[in-house]
């Protein structure tokens, strides 16, 4: 009975030897090589209309937000964008007043507010991919 089982690994281990090309030098097989290779290309920037919100609070006086932000995407999308800013505008200016100061300060803040505008661009401008988020201006009162 176990040299049944030894003779069922010896089976299995070469057959997966064998597939996975380890056997190859010693049997003198020469398999083609295969590659993918992706033309991403070098992505455009766009320069958004100056965005202005005020941010939510429970004070009288809201702190405010003034941003130019820049969208990196391929060249073939740029039309897209261009032709779809205000609907790009709205939602980012309603996230945008959906937040606190708080939330929006140092470096994970920005670092988080570009996450999200990207998918909120991602979202608007399915299904073109939006490569990242540049901040040109970023002023918060």
């Amino acid at each position: 009975m176990a040299g049944l089982g030894v003779l069922a690994l010896i089976i299995v281990g070469g057959g997966a030897a064998f597939m996975l090309g380890f056997l190859d030098s010693m049997l003198g097989i020469e398999r083609e090589k295969t590659s993918a290779e992706i033309q991403l290309g070098a992505p455009v920037r766009v320069e958004l209309p100056q965005i202005k919100a005020d941010l939510k609070t429970g004070r009288c006086r809201a702190p405010f937000l003034r941003a130019i932000v820049v969208v990196q995407l391929d060249s073939k999308d740029q039309d897209k964008l261009e032709d779809k800013k205000t609907e790009v505008i709205d939602p980012i200016i309603t996230h945008l007043r959906d937040q606190e100061r708080q939330d929006l300060t140092g470096k994970a803040g920005s670092d988080q507010l570009r996450f999200d505008l990207v998918n909120i661009l991602n979202n608007v401008l399915a299904p073109t991919h939006v490569h990242g988020i540049l901040f040109k201006e970023f002023l918060l009162q």
